[in-house]
């Protein structure tokens, strides 16, 4: 699917943290009734998670239920897919599962050996959860999905006094830290640009990032640039990019890179939203329909914007990339956009 999504956040919750701008986003427990039949031996149901890698447990109740669930199902089986299908992981009886252990340290474990569960740590995705019958029966079952938290989200938070040389590679300018803050200060100037440029990349690899920003009050902020690239095109590179402007529009496009590492050639762009406040923005690149993927979600709203742009074809794929922050000008930059925290 090519173009613009918007979900309204009905089985998602913003979670602000009062004592800083930095925030994210959570699903919440989710509970319905599945029922299945001759005529209709499967039931489907989906979910999404948006930014973060979650630990998520899944569990089909049939006997145990039997009190709230009418003709609850004696054996259910559970299947978990991607957004291609592809089956991620499934149970028919959780006493059996390699994960029996942390089940039962979860306190979800159900009463029933016959009764499946499902625990995974989880990518930022859409997902879908299919219930079936193992003996073929016509009935129902309690079909409940818990979020079970985060799980090493937080690439960095930026808590310490300098920006550790461990998860950064400094290309060019002055990143600082300050205040639980990242700044990047383009004051360096390469003859080779005829520009001022501060640029950052991240040391570890991810199939996602995710960056919570918000603008530097009482200054004037320069474009600042989050860049993923998943491969190339004729041995150039091909990246998704969040552009948050000078006058705070924020803009997701697709471009090639020169010899430098900057942009060439603008083959896409979309303005998004406008970052007043704050914001949570995620770039992801789904291989099986070769689009990068732009969410984002603005601090005074409950409307996640998700939009998928395909790609050249690549003839070179990375299954993992790093994160590229970076801002340039033709003067130097004393200020631009406070970054809160980095996710992969």
């Amino acid at each position: 699917m090519i173009g613009r999504t918007y979900f309204m956040v009905i089985f998602l919750s913003l979670c602000m943290l009062a004592s800083s701008a930095a925030w994210s986003m959570r699903v919440i427990s989710m509970f319905t009734t599945a029922c299945v039949s001759q005529e209709n031996p499967r039931f489907v149901s989906g979910f999404i998670l948006p930014y973060q890698r979650h630990k998520v447990l899944i569990r089909a109740m049939g006997p145990s239920a039997a009190s709230t669930v009418k003709n609850a199902i004696q054996n259910p089986a559970v299947f978990l897919h991607d957004e291609q299908w592809n089956i991620v992981d499934s149970n028919s009886d959780w006493i059996s599962s390699p994960q029996k252990d942390d089940i039962i340290e979860t306190g979800l474990a159900p009463s029933n050996d016959k009764e499946s569960v499902i625990l995974r740590d989880l990518d930022p995705g859409m997902y879908s959860v299919e219930v079936i019958s193992e003996n073929g029966e016509t009935g129902c079952v309690g079909l409940e999905i818990y979020d079970l938290g985060e799980v090493e989200v937080v690439y960095d938070d930026f808590s310490g006094n300098l920006l550790s040389s461990d998860m950064w590679t400094v290309e060019s300018g002055t990143p600082t830290v300050d205040g639980n803050y990242l700044e990047c200060l383009a004051n360096d100037y390469r003859t080779d640009l005829r520009a001022f440029l501060c640029k950052v990349t991240s040391t570890a690899k991810s199939v996602s990032w995710g960056v919570a920003i918000q603008p530097n009050p009482g200054t004037a902020n320069k474009p600042l640039y989050i860049q993923y690239c998943p491969g190339k095109r004729h041995g150039t590179p091909v990246c998704g990019e969040f552009v948050i402007e000078a006058d705070h529009d924020v803009t997701a496009r697709i471009v090639e890179l020169n010899s430098l590492g900057l942009p060439n050639k603008v083959l896409s762009t979309e303005v998004v939203g406008r970052l007043e406040t704050g914001a949570f923005l995620n770039i992801q690149y789904a291989r099986y329909e070769n689009t990068i993927n732009f969410w984002s979600l603005f601090q005074d709203s409950d409307v996640i914007t998700i939009v998928n742009r395909l790609l050249p074809e690549l003839d070179e794929l990375y299954n993992e990339v790093p994160i590229v922050i970076y801002s340039y000008s033709s003067t130097p930059v004393n200020s631009t956009y406070l970054i809160d925290f980095v996710e992969k």
